[in-house]
């Protein structure tokens, strides 16, 4: 039952991620969900936290950690969000 949750819940993530927000990497463990990821700005990065706070799927968003990261190419802002995985 937990699986199916899990699999709803990333297609919710799937289906909400604003366009230039990009996942690195997504860790389930028993129910906490931790998320790595890219962000091109703050604004961007607020829209996905926003999504992940009224969703039915997930509660306790946390955002743990934002920090800017500079290339040649600009800047980008590197976040770890984490969250529990909501059960019926």
């Amino acid at each position: 039952r937990l699986r199916i949750r899990e699999i709803k819940a990333m297609d919710f993530i799937q289906a909400n991620i604003p366009e230039k927000v990009w996942l690195k990497d997504l860790n389930f463990k028993n129910r906490e969900l931790k998320i790595h990821g890219r962000a091109t700005t703050d604004d961007e990065l607020s829209v996905f936290i926003h999504s992940l706070e009224k969703s039915k799927y997930f509660s306790g968003v946390l955002l743990l950690q934002a920090k800017e990261e500079r290339s040649v190419e600009g800047s980008i802002k590197s976040f770890e969000i984490s969250c529990t995985v909501e059960v019926d």
